[in-house]
């Protein structure tokens, strides 16, 4: 599954963790309880009921079991802190399920503080799901979630999985303003991390960045012998537009190279488009 998820990747984020998130439906359960009996679970002494709520609140999907994911962030948040790592994940992707609907995104800014705070986590599922949470976010992620965001992608113990780098990066990709700390820690990872290279490329260019370092090494990257990593560089070309200007000679090459994947060869003529005429 991730070897189609890295070749397909969607357009978006939130469609991107959609798919994560519900690869993790797959479980029978029985009878579900209503949302309120499930949030009262959560406080039992027992570990294992505790566990089995989260679970269900994550499978189902909060938004399916609560009217107003803003008035139960009371009771639900705690459960971010159980002792439990297991009760702690699965609240974590409740939370992320729960901003694939418009009013459960909006109403995830309520929580911004808790899952900064649940981005230390020793558990890396509920530091990754964490960082999704925040990434669907609306109307975007607050500026305040960049520092914690680029603390754990710089922290080698912590932020070094794959799939919470992924999942910092894509959040980074929707904060607004780019600051020059955010750009900076990208491109790093675009230098030296292979496992992310691709997500690296595809941030920067949501950043649409005009940095001739930025360009500079993307460039370079265009030669990678990754299909995955090439198309995400070429269409980070294509969203950065004219200051990408230096890129169009290794754009043309691509284009019009028959032994080129055609879906990359397709987005290098868009990019060719986008840089010339801006549009």
């Amino acid at each position: 599954m991730m070897w189609s998820i890295r070749i397909m990747k969607p357009n978006t984020f939130r469609s991107f963790t959609f798919v994560l998130l519900t690869s993790l439906m797959v479980l029978p359960v029985g009878a579900v309880e209503s949302g309120e009996v499930l949030l009262q679970k959560l406080k039992s002494s027992d570990a294992a009921i505790r566990r089995n709520a989260a679970e269900v609140l994550a499978e189902r999907g909060i938004a399916d079991l609560v009217n107003d994911l803003k008035k139960v962030l009371p009771d639900l948040l705690p459960a971010l802190k159980d002792s439990d790592a297991d009760v702690r994940y699965y609240v974590a992707v409740a939370l992320a399920s729960a901003g694939w609907d418009d009013n459960g995104a909006q109403a995830l800014s309520g929580a911004v503080p808790a899952l900064i705070e649940a981005l230390k986590d020793k558990d890396p599922r509920v530091r990754e799901y964490s960082a999704k949470a925040i990434g669907l976010v609306m109307p975007q992620p607050p500026a305040e979630t960049a520092k914690p965001l680029l603390k754990l992608l710089n922290d080698k113990e912590k932020g070094g999985e794959k799939t919470v780098q992924e999942a910092a990066l894509a959040a980074l990709s929707r904060i607004k303003p780019v600051t020059p700390e955010m750009a900076s820690a990208v491109l790093k990872l675009l230098k030296e991390d292979k496992d992310v290279k691709g997500e690296a490329a595809s941030t920067l260019g949501d950043f649409a960045s005009s940095d001739p370092e930025v360009i500079s090494v993307l460039i370079g990257a265009l030669k990678d012998t990754d299909r995955f990593i090439r198309q995400e560089v070429v269409r980070a070309f294509g969203k950065i537009g004219p200051p990408a200007r230096a890129a169009l000679p290794e754009l043309k090459k691509i284009a019009d190279n028959s032994k080129e994947d055609q879906t990359i060869r397709d987005n290098a003529v868009a990019a060719l488009r986008r840089i010339e005429q801006g549009n």
